[in-house]
C-alpha cells in the first residue's frame, strides 16, 4: 500500500529544501552507501547495484517508507537537468506504469 499523503509531504519538503540549497540536497540525494542483502531484499526500499555492491540512498529509504508501486519502483522521484542538476522532486503515478525513483 502506498501512503500518498506522506509522498506529497515528502515531495513538498524536498522541494522546499532544494530551493534553499540545491547543491547540498543534490549531494545528499546522490550519496549512496553499501547495504546488506537483507536490506536490498526489503519489499519497498529501493536499492541498486553499483560496482558489484548493493547500495541505498535517501530516496530509496524514503520510497520504502511511502511504499512501492506495482512495478516495484518508488513514488518519490526527481527531475534532473542534462547537467545533473535536480530541478524538482515529484510524485509519480501510483498505478505502477513506468518511471523510476
Amino acid at each position: 500500500m502506498i501512503d500518498e499523503q506522506l509522498a506529497d509531504r515528502i515531495v513538498a519538503f524536498l522541494n522546499e529544501l532544494n530551493a534553499i540549497d540545491t547543491t547540498a540536497i543534490e549531494k545528499f540525494i546522490e550519496h549512496r552507501v553499501p547495504c546488506n542483502a537483507a536490506l536490498s531484499m526489503h519489499p519497498t526500499v529501493q536499492c541498486g547495484l553499483e560496482h558489484n555492491v548493493m547500495t541505498v540512498g535517501l530516496l530509496g529509504i524514503l520510497n520504502g517508507l511511502v511504499g512501492a508501486r506495482e512495478d516495484q519502483w518508488g513514488v518519490v522521484a526527481m527531475e534532473v537537468e542534462d547537467d545533473g542538476r535536480i530541478t524538482r522532486f515529484v510524485k509519480l503515478p501510483t498505478n505502477g506504469k513506468g518511471g523510476r525513483a
